[in-house]
């Protein structure tokens, strides 16, 4: 049974069946039409094609907020163009769009359900507005962190994600109540490539993208304890919390190989947590192993700590980071927080006010940044820069940090 779900995949059998099938002739003609009339190939583009990267994170938050009144798709069609071109005119040239958040799927999918029951494909739409306006444009997934335990038992429809949660107790565990597909089960890895497969072979993204949701912080080793036991019983020897690291290496390996596969013009980019070590003590990723064997082809970083951080200063952290770029070759792209202007900071001790007292704290990192030897930045997220709800001094901060681009 528990093959069962790729067999059928790999006979073509089409499992889900929550959304209508679309017609793709009209979008593989549009990227035809593109093509003859760019001097770049519309289907990937590399990092290395603009001077600086300046991306932007625009997650299922702000998907939530576009399809709050459940649009037609004329209508999300004006406001995806709209926000594409809010991105162009800042000279914002990389998109980093949240396709899979909670094992679910932004796009018609037959491993994952839909996130949203709809007649049209919203990928296809911004992918599309992307590349027609000649900005990078790559699919950001959460790989592990799927639905709730509640949310995944109400599915109806039949999808590959499903059908192994029905199938296979080990394939996934549990965390405050939300299912988490389990890197110590051949089957839970398998499921996480071929999404991404799938993904990569319908639409032309310029990358993967994944962030920082590896193993939860203080999961307890009970959580995984039948995985675990199953590795051990296989004359395995590393110690649970090795055996965690090493399950994420082999994913991330995984995925790495897929991509240089399918078309090695594609980047692949992880985006850890802040701190250069916490990653690995807290979340078993351990992003410096990753960079050294050649898996990556970006690191970004989420260095959301002010110039005063008490324990982690954006200049120091960020200096880690780039020691260990010069030792891999492997380029570093800063995320910023822009959602932390004007807001207390209160993880940062005696720095807490720093983003309140100082609207000019972002541009001033990004002048950091540049000078010491970053190549880009993300910035979190697409609302927190376009928001008309901004206050003045956010705003403010915003507008500084833009002129600087």
């Amino acid at each position: 049974m528990k093959r069962l779900v790729f067999l059928l995949l790999g006979l073509g059998i089409l499992l889900w069946g929550c959304a209508p099938s679309l017609e793709r002739a009209s979008f593989s003609q549009m990227l035809s039409d593109l093509s003859e009339t760019s001097d770049s190939d519309p289907k990937t583009a590399s990092p290395t094609a603009f001077e600086e990267i300046r991306g932007v994170w625009i997650s299922y938050l702000e998907l939530n907020r576009l399809f709050s009144d459940t649009p037609d798709e004329d209508t999300f069609c004006t406001r995806v163009e709209e926000m594409v071109e809010n991105c162009k005119e800042k000279k914002i040239n990389t998109i980093l769009l949240q396709f899979r958040a909670f094992g679910d799927s932004l796009s018609p999918s037959t491993l994952f359900p839909q996130r949203y029951a709809l007649s049209y494909d919203p990928a296809e739409i911004f992918v599309l507005a992307a590349k027609e306006a000649g900005l990078r444009i790559e699919a950001w997934i959460n790989p592990m962190r799927c639905l709730t335990v509640e949310e995944m038992n109400a599915l109806s429809c039949e999808c590959a994600l499903l059908e192994l949660y029905q199938s296979k107790e080990d394939a996934f565990f549990t965390f405050d109540d939300r299912l988490y597909l389990d890197p110590g089960c051949e089957e839970s890895v398998e499921l996480i490539v071929l999404g991404i497969g799938e993904i990569v072979e319908k639409y032309p993204v310029d990358g993967i993208h994944i962030d920082d949701y590896f193993y939860p912080s203080a999961l307890p080793f009970s959580a995984d304890s039948r995985s675990y036991l199953a590795y051990t019983e296989s004359d395995g020897s590393l110690s649970q919390g090795e055996w965690r690291k090493e399950n994420l290496n082999r994913l991330v390996e995984r995925i790495s190989l897929l991509l240089k596969e399918k078309n090695p013009s594609l980047s692949f980019g992880v985006s850890p947590r802040g701190v250069l070590n916490a990653s690995v003590n807290e979340l078993f990723a351990d992003v410096a192993f990753w960079a050294e064997a050649g898996y990556l082809t970006y690191l970004a970083p989420q260095i959301y700590f002010g110039f005063e951080h008490q324990t982690a200063p954006f200049d120091t952290t960020l200096n880690d980071w780039l020691a260990l770029s010069e030792r891999t070759g492997v380029p570093i792209y800063v995320g910023l927080a822009v959602y932390k202007a004007d807001a207390p900071d209160s993880y940062a001790g005696t720095g807490e006010n720093e983003w309140i007292e100082n609207d000019d704290l972002l541009s001033r990192q990004l002048t950091y940044l540049r000078k010491a030897g970053a190549e880009g930045c993300f910035l979190f997220r697409y609302d927190s820069l376009f928001s008309p709800d901004n206050s003045e001094r956010q705003q403010t901060a915003v507008d500084r940090l833009f002129s600087l681009f």
